[in-house]
């Protein structure tokens, strides 16, 4: 688990393409890869993947097919930044949201507006796969940053939603140079994910009957 906290921001040195997936080598920015130890979850751009190789000054990590499907992935080359995060640790203060690494998909980014010393950046994502779940106030994970939602407007099959990205978080992600019709991670809030899922299945109605039941 990780809390939406990006601890830095990395850069890509190496991609490797096969049938099997991509395998990349990534410089972590201020994270020692020391710090790592093979086998560890690490979030590169809110995407949990599992350190496979690590060098002085790099670790390498496996994207599947799987991944890469749900992803921007497959258009990462050389070059490309990352933001990293390590695991949440029992100790670890919960500065974001709970997050799984688990990407359920993207937004393509169409407006950026200054307010003040912010920006507000607008995102469009289906309105079916992934507009369903966001909620005003509520959470959501940007290319691996826990993020707030200001406010949700329904468009047909497709849902914008905005953020308001204050300047630190601008210049310690990637986020701040992000640009009109760029493409990001986005993982939806997991409390949200569940109670879909059981009014989805079970009915709101039932869900209703049951807790009053109990």
């Amino acid at each position: 688990m990780f809390t939406g906290i990006v601890e830095s921001v990395g850069s890509i040195v190496r991609v490797d393409r096969s049938d099997a997936g991509i395998e990349l080598s990534i410089i972590l920015g201020s994270v020692e890869p020391a710090s790592l130890k093979l086998g560890d979850s690490i979030s590169i751009s809110g995407v949990c993947l599992t350190v496979t190789g690590i060098q002085e000054q790099s670790v390498d990590v496996q994207v599947s097919n799987e991944t890469i499907a749900r992803t921007n992935f497959g258009q990462y080359s050389v070059g490309t930044q990352v933001n990293i995060e390590r695991p949440l640790t029992l100790n670890s203060p919960l500065g974001g949201h709970l997050v799984s690494g688990h990407i359920d998909g993207t937004a393509k980014c169409v407006r950026i507006t200054p307010d003040g010393d912010s920006r507000r950046i607008v995102f469009e994502v289906s309105g079916e796969a992934l507009g369903k779940f966001m909620v005003q106030k509520g959470s959501v994970t940007i290319d691996g940053v826990s993020m707030t939602i200001n406010t949700v407007v329904d468009r047909e099959s497709l849902t914008q939603f905005d953020v308001n990205v204050i300047p630190h978080t601008l210049s310690v992600t990637t986020l701040g140079s992000l640009k009109v019709n760029d493409s990001a991670h986005i993982e939806i809030d997991n409390v949200a994910r569940y109670v879909h899922r059981l009014i989805e299945h079970y009915g709101l109605e039932r869900v209703v009957c049951d807790n009053e039941g109990a």
